[in-house]
C-alpha cells in the first residue's frame, strides 16, 4: 500500500489461483471497510502509518510556501495520531472514507491470464456495489514554490544529502505533453556521458561522478517539478566553490540547448534510445534482467500507478513511450523554465557526514539528525556574478566551459519513421519468401531478390540478408579452403567492428558470417536506415586491407576456437550442420582442421582470395614484410604487409628494400590469374538478397537497388538457373545463416 498527498494505492502480487479471493477481500475493504476501535488499535500497534521522507524532499517542503497543501508536513504536527483516542481516530477515519472513497475515483488494473470477460465479471461482483458520490479528483492548481524566493541555494543546517546536489525547477503540469515529452529529451541529453556532455566536463575537473535529470512525480496532479541531481566529490574546504562550478556547468549546457534550438535528428536519437531501453535482447539494458523476464510486471511496478492517475485509458501503455509527435515549440517552452532565476539548489550542510543520507519521520516530525539551533536550513541568494555567467548567451568568451560542452554526434543510421507499413499479403502468395522481378542493366551484379512481409508479429523491425557466393565452381572443396574462408570471415568481422558498434547505438544489428560457399551479411532493425547500413557494410568489405599481422591474428583466433572443441562436440555439430545444410566447416574433423590451419600461409590465403574473385589487380606501394620471428613485434607495430581491395581491387605491397621477398608472392598470384584466364573460368559474384519484416514490395525493391549499387559490376552475367539450388522458397533464412547456429 502506498499513501501519497492526494491518493492511496493498494498493490498486491498473488498467485493466479488466488485472484478471485484477493478481489473479494479488496472489494470488502473498499466498499464496506471495518473501522472499529479494535481495528484502529491494531493499526496503531503495527506502525504502518509512519513515513520516512528523504532529506531533499523535506528541504523542498521547508523552503516552499508553508501555506500550500503539499508542504503541510514540513514541520512536525503539534498533535499527532498518538495524541488521539481510538474513538476519535475512528470518527475521523469514517469521515475521511465518506468524503473521499467514491466509485468514480476508483481505478483498477489486473494483470492475469484470464479472459477479459472473466475479469469483468469478477470486478463487477466485488466492486459493483461501491457507491458513486461523483466527487471531483483532487487537483492542486498552484506550485508549492509559488510566492517564494527563487534563484537561491538552500543549505541544510545539519542534514546530509549523501554527496548529492539537487537543482529543482518548478513547472506547470506536464500531463498533456505525454505525446512529445520534452522533459525526457532534456533528461536524455543531461544524462548522456558522451564527449562534451555535462558528465564529461565535470569528470575532467573531478567534480562529479554522475549527473541525472528527470521529471519528479510527487504523486500530485496540478503541478510538476524537474530535478537535476549531481553526485559530487566535494571536499569541505572547497565545498562552496565546487558547488558553484557544478551549477555553472549545468546552466551553460542548458544555455547551449536553448541557443541551438530543437533538432529533429536529436529528438529521433532520443526516441530510438527510449525504445532501445525496453527491448528483450539488449544485454546492457539499464533496466536489468527483471525487465527482460517480465516487462509487463516491471511496467506495473514502476509506471502503472502514475499513468493510471494522469493519463487516459487509451494512452495507459503508450504515454511517454511511443512519442509519436515532434514539437519544437514544446521543447523550446520547456527549456525556458530551466533558468537560474527559476531554480532552487539544495546542498548539504557544512561538516555533515556525506556518507549518510538523512530522513524525516512523519507524522511525528522527527529528524534523524537534530539541528544546531532553531533553524533547520539557511537560504542564500545566488551571487549576481554567478547568475550573470549562467544566464549569458551561449557561447560566451568569458566562460571556459562553453568550448568543452557539445551535443552528441549524429548517427548516420538514425531512424525517423517507426510506423508499420500497410499489409500486402494475400492468400494466393506462396509459403515463405517470394522471388521479386526487377529490371537489371548490363552492369548490374548477378543477383536474385527475395521478399516476405511480416503480417503476424506486427513490429517495426526488418531483417535483410545478403549471401555472396561465386560461380561456377564451388569455393570450398576441402578442409584447407574451408579454414581459409573462416580466416577470411574473421578479417571481415574485424573490418566491420566499428560499423557494428555504430549501428548498435541506434538499435540496429549487423553480423557477418560464413555460409556454405561464401559469406553472409545480416542486418536487422528499423526499416528506414537498414538498406544504407547493408550498403555501408558491403562497401567496407570491398575496401578491406590485409596486413600480415592481421592475417596471423585471424589464424590464431581460428586455431584457438578449434582447440576449445572436443571430439564429441565436433561430431555433434558436424551431424547437426549436415541436417540443417549449414556451413561446411563442421564437416571435417578437428585434427584435419588443425593441420590445415598450421599449413595455411599468407601466400596460400591470397591465392584463395584470388580464386574468390576474378577482378584481382596488383599494385606496388612501399610497405614492409614481417617475418615469423617478428610476430611479437607485429602485435605492437601492426606494420602493413599487403593491401587487398576485395572483388573490385586487391593490391599487395612491395618495398625497394624487400623487392626480392615480395616478388615471389606477386609472381605466384600473377601465375594463378593467368592460369584462370587460360582456362576461361568466368568467376563472378552472385548475390542472394532477402528482405523480411515491416516493408512493402516497393520498399524491398528500393532496398535492393541501394544494396546492388554497393556491389561490384560483373564482367559477365550468369543465368538464374546456375544458382537455382542456392535458395528454395521453403527456407526463410539463408543456408548457413548465423541465426541458425550461433
Amino acid at each position: 500500500m502506498g499513501v501519497h498527498d492526494d491518493q492511496s494505492v493498494y498493490k498486491f502480487t498473488v498467485p493466479a489461483s488466488l485472484i478471485p479471493e484477493s478481489l473479494f477481500r479488496l472489494g470488502c475493504g473498499l466498499v464496506n471497510p471495518e473501522i472499529s476501535n479494535e481495528s484502529v488499535e491494531r493499526e496503531l500497534l503495527s506502525g504502518q502509518f509512519r513515513r520516512q521522507i528523504p532529506a531533499q524532499d523535506w528541504l523542498e517542503r521547508c523552503s516552499g510556501n508553508l501555506t500550500h497543501p503539499y508542504n503541510r508536513m514540513a514541520k512536525g504536527a503539534q498533535k499527532t495520531i498518538r495524541s488521539y483516542t481510538s474513538e476519535e481516530l475512528k470518527t475521523r477515519l469514517i469521515a475521511f472514507f465518506n468524503e473521499n472513497y467514491s466509485a468514480n475515483l476508483l481505478k483498477l488494473a489486473i494483470v492475469d491470464s484470464r479472459s477479459l470477460d472473466e475479469l469483468e465479471k469478477l470486478v463487477a461482483a466485488h466492486f459493483g456495489s461501491m457507491r458513486n458520490l461523483s466527487i471531483n479528483q483532487l487537483k492542486i492548481s498552484t506550485h508549492p514554490y509559488e510566492g517564494t524566493l527563487m534563484g537561491v541555494k538552500v543549505r541544510s543546517n545539519c542534514l546530509s544529502l549523501g554527496r548529492k546536489l539537487y537543482m529543482v525547477f518548478p513547472l506547470p503540469e506536464q500531463t498533456k505533453l505525454h505525446l512529445t515529452s520534452p522533459d525526457m529529451l532534456v533528461s536524455y541529453l543531461i544524462n548522456n556521458r558522451c564527449k562534451g556532455s555535462i558528465s564529461d566536463c565535470l569528470e575532467r575537473r573531478h567534480l562529479s561522478t554522475n549527473v541525472f535529470g528527470q521529471l519528479v512525480n510527487r504523486g500530485s496532479v496540478g503541478f510538476d517539478s524537474y530535478c537535476v541531481t549531481v553526485f559530487h566529490q566535494n571536499k569541505e574546504l572547497e565545498m562552496a566553490e565546487s558547488e558553484n562550478k557544478i551549477i555553472t556547468i549545468v546552466f551553460r549546457y542548458l544555455a547551449m540547448l536553448r541557443q541551438i534550438g530543437p533538432l529533429e535528428w536529436l529528438y529521433n536519437t532520443f526516441r530510438v534510445e527510449r525504445r532501445k531501453g525496453q527491448t528483450f535482447d539488449d544485454e546492457n539494458s539499464s533496466t536489468g534482467p527483471r525487465w527482460k523476464l517480465n516487462p509487463l510486471q516491471y511496467y506495473c511496478d514502476q509506471l502503472l500507478e502514475c499513468h493510471m492517475q494522469r493519463y487516459p485509458l487509451e494512452s495507459l501503455f503508450t504515454a511517454r513511450y511511443a512519442l509519436p509527435e515532434y514539437s519544437p515549440r514544446a521543447i523550446t517552452d520547456f527549456l525556458e523554465f530551466l533558468k537560474p532565476d527559476n531554480c532552487k539548489v539544495f546542498v548539504s550542510g557544512f561538516g555533515t557526514d556525506e556518507s549518510h543520507m538523512c530522513t524525516f519521520l512523519s507524522p511525528d516530525g522527527k529528524l534523524c539528525c537534530e539541528p544546531d539551533g532553531p533553524n533547520f536550513c539557511s537560504m542564500e541568494k545566488l551571487k549576481p556574478e554567478l547568475i550573470a555567467t549562467c544566464s549569458a548567451a551561449w557561447p560566451s568568451s568569458s566562460c571556459e566551459f562553453d568550448t568543452e560542452l557539445k551535443l552528441p554526434k549524429q548517427n548516420l543510421f538514425l531512424c525517423s519513421d517507426f510506423s508499420l507499413r500497410p499489409d500486402e499479403t494475400t492468400d494466393q502468395q506462396p509459403q515463405g519468401p517470394r522471388l521479386l522481378r526487377f529490371e537489371a542493366g548490363p552492369h548490374t551484379p548477378a543477383a536474385r531478390f527475395w521478399f516476405q512481409q511480416d503480417n503476424r508479429l506486427q513490429t517495426p523491425i526488418v531483417f535483410i540478408s545478403v549471401d555472396l557466393v561465386t560461380s561456377p565452381e564451388p569455393l570450398v572443396t576441402d578442409c584447407a579452403s574451408s579454414v581459409m574462408l573462416d580466416i577470411f570471415v574473421v578479417l571481415l568481422v574485424d573490418q566491420l567492428n566499428s560499423l557494428e558498434s555504430q549501428a548498435k547505438q541506434v538499435d540496429l544489428r549487423l553480423k557477418v558470417s560464413r555460409s556454405k560457399q561464401g559469406i553472409q551479411v545480416c542486418c536487422s532493425g528499423y526499416r528506414q536506415p537498414l538498406p544504407s547500413l547493408v550498403a555501408a557494410a558491403l562497401s567496407r568489405i570491398f575496401e578491406l586491407k590485409i596486413t600480415e599481422h592481421a592475417f596471423r591474428k585471424a589464424r590464431r583466433k581460428i586455431s584457438a576456437l578449434e582447440a576449445q572443441k572436443t571430439h564429441k562436440t565436433d561430431l555433434c555439430k558436424s551431424q547437426l550442420a549436415m541436417l540443417l545444410n549449414s556451413a561446411c566447416s563442421w564437416h571435417w574433423s578437428y585434427q584435419d582442421k588443425r593441420v590445415a590451419i598450421n599449413e595455411t600461409t599468407l601466400e596460400s590465403f591470397m591465392i584463395f582470395v584470388q580464386r574468390f574473385s576474378s577482378q584481382i589487380q596488383l599494385s606496388s606501394q612501399p610497405q614492409r614484410l614481417v617475418s615469423e620471428d617478428e610476430d611479437e613485434e607485429d602485435k605492437r607495430t601492426d606494420a602493413a604487409v599487403a593491401v587487398m581491395s576485395l572483388w573490385s581491387r586487391i593490391s599487395l605491397a612491395e618495398d625497394e628494400e624487400v623487392v626480392e621477398e615480395s616478388s615471389a608472392l606477386q609472381q605466384t598470384l600473377q601465375e594463378e590469374q593467368d592460369q584462370q584466364q587460360k582456362q576461361q573460368i568466368p568467376r563472378q559474384l552472385f548475390a542472394e538478397i532477402l528482405v523480411y519484416g515491416n516493408a512493402t514490395a516497393k520498399d524491398a525493391e528500393a532496398a535492393s537497388q541501394i544494396i546492388l549499387n554497393a556491389l561490384p559490376s560483373p564482367t559477365q552475367r550468369t543465368t538464374e538457373t546456375t544458382f537455382e539450388a542456392v535458395r528454395r522458397r521453403v527456407y526463410l533464412l539463408p543456408s548457413g545463416s548465423h541465426h541458425v547456429l550461433s
